[in-house]
Protein backbone atom coordinates (compact mmCIF):
# COMPACT_ATOMS: atom_id res chain seq x y z
CA UNK A 1 0.00 0.00 0.00
CA UNK A 2 1.31 3.28 -0.92
CA UNK A 3 1.48 5.93 1.64
CA UNK A 4 1.41 9.77 1.26
CA UNK A 5 3.60 11.96 3.64
CA UNK A 6 5.21 15.17 4.02
CA UNK A 7 8.75 15.28 5.15
CA UNK A 8 9.84 18.28 7.24
CA UNK A 9 12.49 20.50 5.80
CA UNK A 10 13.60 21.73 8.98
CA UNK A 11 14.09 18.12 11.15
CA UNK A 12 13.69 15.65 8.38
CA UNK A 13 10.37 14.15 10.22
CA UNK A 14 7.60 12.04 8.19
CA UNK A 15 4.24 13.44 8.74
CA UNK A 16 1.09 12.20 7.23
CA UNK A 17 -0.01 14.16 4.31
CA UNK A 18 -3.05 16.09 6.04
CA UNK A 19 -0.03 17.52 8.24
CA UNK A 20 -0.24 21.34 8.67
CA UNK A 21 2.47 20.91 11.02
CA UNK A 22 5.22 19.05 11.86
CA UNK A 23 4.71 16.26 14.98
CA UNK A 24 8.56 16.89 15.71
CA UNK A 25 9.01 20.15 15.78
CA UNK A 26 6.07 21.53 14.90
CA UNK A 27 7.40 24.03 11.71
CA UNK A 28 4.31 24.88 9.41
CA UNK A 29 4.51 22.20 6.18
CA UNK A 30 1.61 23.49 5.04
CA UNK A 31 3.25 24.28 1.34
CA UNK A 32 5.77 21.00 1.46
CA UNK A 33 4.36 18.62 -1.24
CA UNK A 34 3.02 15.06 -0.34
CA UNK A 35 5.02 12.31 -1.92
CA UNK A 36 5.24 8.30 -1.46
CA UNK A 37 6.96 7.15 1.49
CA UNK A 38 10.00 5.18 0.69
CA UNK A 39 10.82 2.18 2.40
CA UNK A 40 14.17 2.29 4.23
CA UNK A 41 15.96 -0.90 3.08
CA UNK A 42 18.49 -2.19 5.51
CA UNK A 43 22.17 -1.47 5.48
CA UNK A 44 24.22 -4.89 3.69
CA UNK A 45 26.38 -6.08 6.27
CA UNK A 46 30.26 -7.42 5.08
CA UNK A 47 30.46 -10.66 6.46
CA UNK A 48 32.21 -11.30 9.83
CA UNK A 49 36.18 -12.03 9.18
CA UNK A 50 39.00 -13.02 12.29
CA UNK A 51 41.14 -9.70 12.46
CA UNK A 52 43.91 -9.09 14.13
CA UNK A 53 43.12 -6.80 17.48
CA UNK A 54 44.76 -3.20 18.09
CA UNK A 55 45.23 -2.10 21.97
CA UNK A 56 46.59 0.19 24.15
CA UNK A 57 47.95 -1.24 27.07
CA UNK A 58 48.36 -0.13 30.61
CA UNK A 59 51.45 0.79 32.25
CA UNK A 60 49.57 0.92 35.36
CA UNK A 61 47.88 -2.16 35.26
CA UNK A 62 49.00 -4.36 32.16
CA UNK A 63 45.04 -4.62 30.97
CA UNK A 64 44.71 -4.62 27.07
CA UNK A 65 42.24 -1.55 25.64
CA UNK A 66 41.12 -2.69 22.44
CA UNK A 67 40.51 -0.22 19.96
CA UNK A 68 39.24 -0.06 16.19
CA UNK A 69 42.04 1.85 15.17
CA UNK A 70 44.60 4.12 16.38
CA UNK A 71 42.27 7.54 16.37
CA UNK A 72 39.72 5.71 18.72
CA UNK A 73 40.21 7.96 22.07
CA UNK A 74 39.95 6.08 25.26
CA UNK A 75 39.29 8.54 28.23
CA UNK A 76 40.56 6.01 30.57
CA UNK A 77 42.02 2.29 30.73
CA UNK A 78 38.57 0.34 30.30
CA UNK A 79 39.59 -1.51 33.83
CA UNK A 80 37.26 -0.83 36.39
CA UNK A 81 39.86 -1.28 39.16
CA UNK A 82 42.20 1.29 37.04
CA UNK A 83 40.53 3.31 34.98
CA UNK A 84 44.07 4.89 34.31
CA UNK A 85 43.47 8.69 32.74
CA UNK A 86 46.62 9.06 30.39
CA UNK A 87 46.04 5.46 28.44
CA UNK A 88 46.58 7.55 25.18
CA UNK A 89 49.79 8.60 26.01
CA UNK A 90 50.66 4.31 25.52
CA UNK A 91 51.12 3.22 22.16
CA UNK A 92 48.83 1.03 20.26
CA UNK A 93 50.03 -2.72 19.84
CA UNK A 94 48.69 -5.50 17.61
CA UNK A 95 48.17 -8.98 17.83
CA UNK A 96 46.45 -11.68 16.36
CA UNK A 97 42.91 -11.79 18.59
CA UNK A 98 40.92 -14.66 16.39
CA UNK A 99 38.08 -12.09 17.49
CA UNK A 100 35.39 -11.54 14.38
CA UNK A 101 34.91 -7.94 13.46
CA UNK A 102 30.92 -7.41 13.10
CA UNK A 103 31.44 -3.93 11.31
CA UNK A 104 28.93 -2.65 14.06
CA UNK A 105 31.11 0.81 14.92
CA UNK A 106 29.07 3.72 14.71
CA UNK A 107 30.17 7.15 15.23
CA UNK A 108 31.39 9.05 18.80
CA UNK A 109 31.63 12.70 18.57
CA UNK A 110 34.08 14.01 21.45
CA UNK A 111 33.75 17.20 23.48
CA UNK A 112 36.83 18.18 25.73
CA UNK A 113 37.21 20.78 28.01
CA UNK A 114 40.19 22.16 29.65
CA UNK A 115 39.42 22.73 33.43
CA UNK A 116 41.76 23.26 36.24
CA UNK A 117 43.15 20.98 38.37
CA UNK A 118 42.51 21.01 42.42
CA UNK A 119 45.40 22.29 44.59
CA UNK A 120 48.89 23.13 43.39
CA UNK A 121 50.32 21.62 40.30
CA UNK A 122 53.13 19.62 40.93
CA UNK A 123 56.53 19.47 38.71
CA UNK A 124 56.21 18.30 35.65
CA UNK A 125 52.57 18.36 35.56
CA UNK A 126 49.82 20.39 33.34
CA UNK A 127 47.48 22.53 35.61
CA UNK A 128 45.11 22.27 32.67
CA UNK A 129 43.03 18.41 32.09
CA UNK A 130 40.71 16.87 29.45
CA UNK A 131 36.88 17.12 30.65
CA UNK A 132 35.63 14.61 28.22
CA UNK A 133 31.67 14.10 27.12
CA UNK A 134 31.21 11.55 24.48
CA UNK A 135 28.01 11.56 21.44
CA UNK A 136 27.68 8.39 20.41
CA UNK A 137 26.01 8.47 17.08
CA UNK A 138 24.06 5.12 16.04
CA UNK A 139 24.42 3.85 12.73
CA UNK A 140 21.00 5.01 11.66
CA UNK A 141 22.17 8.64 12.46
CA UNK A 142 20.64 11.44 14.30
CA UNK A 143 19.81 14.75 15.05
CA UNK A 144 22.00 17.10 17.29
CA UNK A 145 20.54 19.97 18.79
CA UNK A 146 18.45 21.03 22.18
CA UNK A 147 15.60 18.77 21.15
CA UNK A 148 17.44 16.52 19.14
CA UNK A 149 17.52 12.91 19.28
CA UNK A 150 20.93 12.74 21.23
CA UNK A 151 21.79 14.32 24.68
CA UNK A 152 19.61 17.09 24.39
CA UNK A 153 20.21 18.30 27.75
CA UNK A 154 24.18 18.29 27.09
CA UNK A 155 23.40 20.82 24.38
CA UNK A 156 20.89 22.53 26.29
CA UNK A 157 24.41 23.61 27.80
CA UNK A 158 25.66 25.64 25.05
CA UNK A 159 23.53 29.22 24.18
CA UNK A 160 23.88 29.16 20.65
CA UNK A 161 22.90 25.75 19.69
CA UNK A 162 19.93 25.37 17.74
CA UNK A 163 16.73 23.16 18.70
CA UNK A 164 17.15 21.18 15.70
CA UNK A 165 20.32 22.29 14.83
CA UNK A 166 21.87 19.13 12.12
CA UNK A 167 21.71 16.00 11.01
CA UNK A 168 24.48 13.34 11.44
CA UNK A 169 23.99 9.99 9.36
CA UNK A 170 25.39 7.35 7.29
CA UNK A 171 25.30 6.52 3.62
CA UNK A 172 27.02 4.52 1.32
CA UNK A 173 30.06 3.56 4.11
CA UNK A 174 30.55 7.50 4.61
CA UNK A 175 29.57 9.92 7.15
CA UNK A 176 27.48 13.00 6.73
CA UNK A 177 26.42 16.31 8.18
CA UNK A 178 23.15 18.65 6.87
CA UNK A 179 22.62 21.25 8.77
CA UNK A 180 18.65 21.77 9.67
CA UNK A 181 18.84 25.75 9.22
CA UNK A 182 20.50 26.32 12.60
CA UNK A 183 20.75 29.97 13.83
CA UNK A 184 24.37 30.02 14.21
CA UNK A 185 25.88 27.61 11.80
CA UNK A 186 27.25 24.15 11.33
CA UNK A 187 31.07 24.13 10.27
CA UNK A 188 33.59 21.11 9.25
CA UNK A 189 37.15 20.11 9.08
CA UNK A 190 38.13 24.18 10.16
CA UNK A 191 36.25 25.71 7.73
CA UNK A 192 34.93 29.30 8.65
CA UNK A 193 32.29 29.04 5.88
CA UNK A 194 29.09 27.36 7.53
CA UNK A 195 27.25 25.12 5.15
CA UNK A 196 24.28 25.43 3.39
CA UNK A 197 21.19 24.78 5.26
CA UNK A 198 19.92 21.19 3.95
CA UNK A 199 23.05 20.54 1.87
CA UNK A 200 24.50 17.37 2.71
CA UNK A 201 28.69 17.53 3.38
CA UNK A 202 30.72 14.61 4.24
CA UNK A 203 32.80 14.62 7.49
CA UNK A 204 35.86 12.28 8.25
CA UNK A 205 37.49 10.70 11.47
CA UNK A 206 40.19 12.51 13.09
CA UNK A 207 38.47 16.14 12.01
CA UNK A 208 36.25 18.85 14.11
CA UNK A 209 32.68 19.39 13.83
CA UNK A 210 31.15 22.34 14.89
CA UNK A 211 28.32 23.61 15.95
CA UNK A 212 28.12 27.04 16.38
CA UNK A 213 30.69 27.91 19.37
CA UNK A 214 30.59 24.27 20.11
CA UNK A 215 33.16 21.68 18.75
CA UNK A 216 32.96 18.14 18.50
CA UNK A 217 36.27 15.74 17.22
CA UNK A 218 35.05 13.43 15.18
CA UNK A 219 36.02 9.56 15.97
CA UNK A 220 34.44 5.88 15.30
CA UNK A 221 32.65 4.27 18.64
CA UNK A 222 31.23 1.78 19.70
CA UNK A 223 27.32 0.65 18.59
CA UNK A 224 24.88 3.06 20.39
CA UNK A 225 22.85 1.00 23.42
CA UNK A 226 19.24 0.88 22.67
Amino acid sequence: MIRMVKVCPKCLQKNPAASDDCSRCGESIIFVNAEEEQPEAPAARPAPLNAVGKYRKCRECGHKNFVEDENEYLSHCKNPECKNPDIMKEPVEVEDTGREVTHESALCLVYRKPVKRPGPSREGETSDNQAVYEIRVPQEGAVLGKEGDLDAEFFKRFKYISSYHCRVYQKGGNWYVKDLGSRNGTYVHGSREPLEPYKECIIREGKVLRLADLELLITRGKPHAD
